[in-house]
C-alpha cells in the first residue's frame, strides 16, 4: 500500500510517528521492502524476516546479511527485531550482532492470553518476591 503512493503514503507516515505511535517496517528484505524506501520511512523498528534467520548458523551468507541489516537498522537509529529465531545457535549470533529483540520457537510457541498470564505472570511474582 505504501509504495502505490509513496509521498502520500509518507505524509500520512509523519504524521502517525508525529502523534507518537511507533512504525515497525515487517518482513524487511523480502517481497517489496527496499533499501531505496528503508532511508525515507519514518520507522522506529526493522523486522527481519525468518527466511534469514532459519538458517543460521550453517548459511555463512544469510549470516552475512543479517549482520550487515542489524547494522544498517541501528545507524538509521532503528530497533531490531529478528522473526523466526529457533535454536540457541541463532539467539547467540543474533546477540553477539546486537539484535534488540527477538521471537520465534526459541521463547515459545503462541500462547493463549490464559496460558502466557498463568506461564509468565507468576514467574515475575517469584521474581519479584525473591528480591
Amino acid at each position: 500500500m505504501v509504495l502505490e503512493n509513496i509521498d502520500t503514503m509518507l505524509e500520512k507516515l509523519n504524521t502517525i510517528k508525529a502523534m507518537g505511535v511507533n512504525i515497525s517496517i515487517d518482513d524487511f528484505g523480502t517481497g517489496y521492502s527496499s533499501f531505496s524506501y528503508i532511508k525515507q520511512l519514518p520507522a522506529n523498528t526493522l523486522k527481519l524476516d525468518m527466511d534469514f534467520i532459519k538458517d543460521i548458523p550453517e548459511n555463512k551468507a544469510d549470516m552475512a546479511v543479517v549482520d550487515g541489516m542489524i547494522m544498517l537498522a541501528h545507524n538509521l537509529g532503528m530497533k531490531v527485531v529478528a522473526e523466526g529465531v529457533e535454536s540457541q545457535e541463532q539467539y547467540d549470533f543474533l546477540t553477539e550482532h546486537n539484535c534488540d529483540l527477538i521471537q520465534g520457537y526459541f521463547i515459545n510457541k503462541p500462547l493463549s492470553e490464559e496460558r502466557f498470564v498463568a506461564e509468565y505472570m507468576s514467574k515475575e511474582k517469584e521474581t519479584s518476591s525473591a528480591h
